[in-house]
């Protein structure tokens, strides 16, 4: 499924462009979120989930990896790519696909459906925030 990064509107700690140049000087610009607009190939978030060792029943059992491990996932918001580039010239380099685990398919489901399949709490938190920043994102842009 042919997606590519949505740009939204959220808060983060990383400084501005005009910030950035600040730091260069020397200057603190302080340890705050702050609001930044039309935002995209950033993660909102970041998670790790242990992964049990191999054959232990878990269900994420690392792959058959002897010893488990971690797993890191970086967070982004993406929107799905009509046919014929979804209204960007060409579609763009931004556009990614990726076929995802052969084991899982697409499903077209509503926020609050989708939320209820998720079987990790930590997973279903993480795009209850998701859906708050996209909504968010179209409420600031509705008010100009």
């Amino acid at each position: 499924m042919p997606c590519r990064l949505m740009r939204v509107d959220m808060r983060s700690r990383a400084p501005s462009v005009e910030e950035e140049d600040e730091v260069g000087r020397g200057k603190y610009v302080g340890d705050v979120a702050r609001w930044h607009e039309g935002v995209a190939g950033e993660p909102f978030s970041m998670t790790w989930r242990e992964l049990g060792d191999a054959g232990s029943g878990t269900g994420n059992d690392g792959g058959g990896r002897e010893g488990g491990g971690v797993k890191l996932i970086w967070w982004f918001v993406l929107e799905v790519v009509e046919e014929g580039g979804g209204g960007r010239e060409g579609g763009g380099d931004d556009v990614v696909s990726h076929m995802g685990e052969e084991q899982f398919g697409i499903e077209w489901v509503g926020y609050e459906a989708a939320v209820e399949k998720l079987t990790f709490l930590q997973d279903r938190e993480i795009l209850a925030m998701a859906v708050e920043i996209v909504e968010e994102t179209q409420k600031r842009r509705r008010r100009g």
